[in-house]
């Protein structure tokens, strides 16, 4: 069944695969478009895949803001940008997860609407739908050697008219000793937001280049007063682990966003059989809550 939700009241959250979608390396990916006061917002589940980061996985990529008839586009986040996950191993040139770091593969995909399983590639109509959910199975590789596996990673993303629900999965194949790794993130255009709090300190204060960390928060916004585009993201699930349990707001050194990390450990050890659960909840709101 498909329909064209950009003609029906109420609006409805609705999904299109786009073999041609190629930002971050895709190579296709599923349009998905979510209602919002002011239009929708559209999320993006691409396959990215560039073999120099020995990267080959599906991952939330750019957001776009869309009117009702799901055109004019404004960018909300940049390219390369990774929602999902970064674990850095100590002493390694650069971050597990994703096409910003590589060193990731996927050995499964699947995709659920509304309790029915489907192909993502057979999504070619505007499809609606109540709930969607898509997991993603992966291993994660040393950054050493891009050889060893060093993890795997399961996924999941649920998601429906209120924005997506993440739940992922870590098991961790050897020893380890981690530097700063999340588990969460949201990079939010800078041109977009200006102000930031934190469950912990509800005091909204200016998101400036590099406002610091808040501990523990499990809950950050960070919106435009003039924009009226707000970014939501929680965590009501995580390990607690050392140096972590709080959020940081970055700008990436200089970078176009004003980027919320939530940082889960920093100087923890893991031991082979080490299995991490973790469950964020992000919204882009367009207009108002």
């Amino acid at each position: 069944m498909s329909l064209d939700c950009s003609n029906r009241t109420p609006k409805c959250p609705c999904c299109q695969y786009d073999p041609a979608l190629s930002f971050e390396r895709a190579v296709g990916g599923l349009r998905i478009y979510i209602p919002a006061v002011k239009g929708y917002i559209n999320y993006n589940v691409v396959h990215s895949v560039h073999a120099d980061k020995n990267c080959d996985t599906w991952r939330l990529g750019k957001a776009f803001a869309f009117d009702d008839r799901l055109e004019n586009e404004c960018e909300l986040t940049p390219k390369g940008a990774e929602w999902d996950m970064a674990l850095r191993l100590s002493g390694r040139p650069d971050f597990i997860g994703g096409y910003a770091h590589g060193d990731e593969k996927y050995t499964a995909l699947s995709v659920v609407i509304d309790g029915k399983t489907v192909e993502m590639e057979a999504l070619t109509a505007l499809t609606p739908f109540r709930k969607m959910e898509i997991t993603v199975a992966s291993v994660g590789f040393d950054p050493n050697d891009s050889a060893t596996q060093a993890l795997r990673h399961w996924k999941e993303y649920v998601i429906d008219e209120n924005g997506i629900l993440l739940n992922q999965k870590v098991e961790w194949l050897n020893d380890y000793t981690l530097g700063a790794s999340y588990m969460a993130m949201m990079p939010p255009l800078k041109s977009l937001t200006d102000t930031f709090y934190t469950n912990a300190d509800p005091t909204p204060k200016e998101a400036i280049s590099h406002y610091g960390s808040v501990a523990g928060a499990s809950a950050a916004v960070v919106y435009g007063l003039e924009s009226g585009i707000s970014f939501s993201m929680s965590v009501p699930r995580y390990p607690s682990m050392v140096g972590g349990d709080r959020f940081l707001l970055t700008d990436n050194k200089g970078g176009l966003y004003n980027k919320m990390y939530f940082v889960i450990c920093n100087g923890a050890t893991v031991s082979a059989g080490d299995v991490w659960e973790t469950t964020t909840k992000y919204t882009i709101t367009n207009g108002g809550a």
